[in-house]
């Protein structure tokens, strides 16, 4: 029979044993339970801040005029006024630029795109054609992964190029420049007010498709719409209410295109993704084109993949 003594000290072991071993199992379960986790990865979000412009800059920047509409607008001249574009554009530093009026960008060695690239430190990009002598561009410091643009109907005089851009390796997103028809022009002057409204129907029908098309995908969209909040070509229905109702931007600025400047604008779609911090136009651009440049700054939800490491 063991004394008091004895018995202390192999209670005592035994009990460190039990210790060591419970220690050794626990050590076991989380080992396990990592393994698991690397197998089953976590998604953490976080935001990043961009900007976005949309430019009509008016005859591809090149000497302008004068038309007869201008009432002697001062950019309508004999001048060529891209060093002054690219120059208030750098002075804002958007980090994607949606053009509309790029006319003559067109050449096989693509110039004008090349040198508003350079200069803007925006070295993605990408062009399509708006029938006639009109093109959209789009330039990006992000890199630009695949474009498309809407229709080779030369029907339209107006087209949407779309580009998804991957602001991270986990978040692409879709940014897409536009320049709806305007019913001035010269294409439309033969035609009757019949055949005018026919095919401002039909272009509207493929805007209206576009945009259901991208309603649960992560799209910004911006241009020059011809369109004010007042308009309603042809008994139509204002084409920015029509948008609106489909969800673009009212989780944010339900339709922001500041008085001063009504027809360009930027929406977004109603996937959760972006958060409107600002959004501004520049007066002290106004000589430069008859339009305004328009910049929004978006906050876009991103994700990355994390691993539990526990």
């Amino acid at each position: 029979m063991l004394n008091t003594e004895n018995s202390m000290s192999i209670l005592f072991i035994l009990l460190f044993a039990l210790c060591a071993e419970s220690k050794t199992l626990t050590f076991t379960d989380m080992s396990t339970n990592n393994v698991h986790k690397k197998t089953n990865t976590d998604m953490k979000t976080s935001n990043i801040v961009i900007r976005v412009m949309t430019y009509n800059i008016l005859e591809g920047a090149y000497p302008a005029g004068p038309p007869s509409y201008t009432s002697g607008h001062p950019a309508y001249s004999n001048k060529d006024r891209s060093e002054e574009i690219i120059g208030f554009i750098k002075s804002k530093n958007p980090d994607i630029l949606l053009l509309q009026e790029c006319n003559g960008w067109a050449d096989p060695d693509n110039t004008r795109l090349q040198q508003f690239s350079a200069q803007l430190d925006m070295p993605y990009k990408a062009i399509a054609p708006n029938h006639g002598s009109y093109k959209v561009a789009l330039l990006s410091k992000y890199p630009i992964v695949d474009y498309t643009y809407l229709s080779d109907d030369v029907y339209y005089y107006w087209n949407i190029l779309t580009t998804k851009i991957q602001l991270t390796p986990s978040c692409p997103i879709e940014v897409a420049s536009t320049h709806f028809a305007w019913w001035g022009m010269p294409g439309y002057s033969k035609m009757t007010e019949e055949q005018k409204k026919q095919t401002y129907i039909k272009q509207r029908s493929s805007l209206m498709a576009y945009f259901q098309k991208y309603l649960n995908r992560n799209l910004i969209i911006g241009g020059d719409w011809n369109h004010s909040a007042k308009q309603s070509p042809f008994d139509q229905g204002n084409l920015h209410d029509a948008i609106s109702n489909l969800g673009y931007g009212k989780n944010s600025l339900n339709r922001f295109h500041p008085e001063k400047n009504p027809i360009d604008n930027i929406y977004l779609s109603p996937s959760g993704k972006f958060i409107i911090l600002n959004c501004e136009t520049f007066p002290e651009a106004k000589d430069l084109s008859d339009h305004l440049p328009l910049m929004a700054e978006i906050s876009v939800i991103t994700e990355k993949e994390i691993t539990d490491k526990k």
